[in-house]
């Protein structure tokens, strides 16, 4: 569960999930790391940081990414997602639309997004 940290930022809680430079197999067991974190947790008041960059991307991360995006939606009052570029944005608007999370924010940088989430 290294991939997985609490940080506070700006006296924010904020759970970082750190997929950067993941390939497949450590993709998928760092998802269900964050599963099990996340259930444990209280609902509608997670403030999330999901670093995608450099991640492998293919079908089963993509479909897993989705799952994990929808189960979460009644736990994260609002997340932001960083290393989202090319052929990924696709990959994001479509959890997004197939998720209904409107919770989700795009940001260039880990800074850039620990500062917004400090405001919501």
């Amino acid at each position: 569960m290294e991939r997985i940290n609490f940080w506070k930022h700006k006296d924010k809680m904020i759970i970082f999930f750190d997929f950067s430079g993941c390939k497949e197999d450590e993709f998928m067991k760092t998802l269900e790391d964050a599963r099990s974190i996340v259930r444990r947790l209280k609902k509608d008041v997670l403030l999330t940081l999901v670093d995608v960059t450099n991640t492998e991307s293919n079908d089963r991360t993509n479909r897993a990414i989705k799952e994990f995006a929808a189960e979460n939606k009644p736990y994260v009052k609002a997340g932001a997602v960083v290393g989202v570029f090319g052929l990924k944005k696709l990959v994001y608007q479509i959890v997004m639309k197939f998720t209904g999370r409107n919770n989700l924010k795009l940001f260039n940088t880990v800074q850039e997004a620990k500062d917004w989430l400090a405001t919501q």
